[in-house]
């Protein structure tokens, strides 16, 4: 169903490197850190907004809570997994998350 799900200490060279072998890209940036890092970071905003399907997370006192779904379409309710993105843990630590992905694009000329 072309989505992938992380734990928030994942490195992303090592997400990036497990989505290549499979011939696909998620929108996180490349290099050093980890995927929580990465989302909570506010330059992520515009290029993780619309391929977050799912968080997972410890709320500040403690309470584990689920935003969205592995569902492509997610429609139902408010989107709380978006206040995630960019904020650091403000509204608490994510644990996990699951994101859309894509097929790489292909080189020109097939190759």
């Amino acid at each position: 169903n072309l989505t992938v799900t992380a734990g928030a200490a994942m490195p992303l060279a090592t997400l990036h490197a497990a989505l290549a072998a499979r011939r696909l890209r998620c929108p996180l940036p490349e290099g050093e850190g980890t995927v929580g890092a990465a989302l909570s970071d506010a330059a992520a905003r515009p290029a993780v907004r619309d391929s977050l399907l799912g968080v997972w997370a410890t709320l500040p006192d403690g309470q584990p809570v689920h935003f969205g779904s592995s569902a492509v379409k997610d429609v139902a309710g408010y989107d709380m997994k978006r206040l995630y993105i960019g904020t650091g843990d403000a509204f608490g630590a994510v644990e996990r998350v699951t994101l859309k992905v894509r097929p790489e694009r292909s080189a020109p000329g097939g190759a």
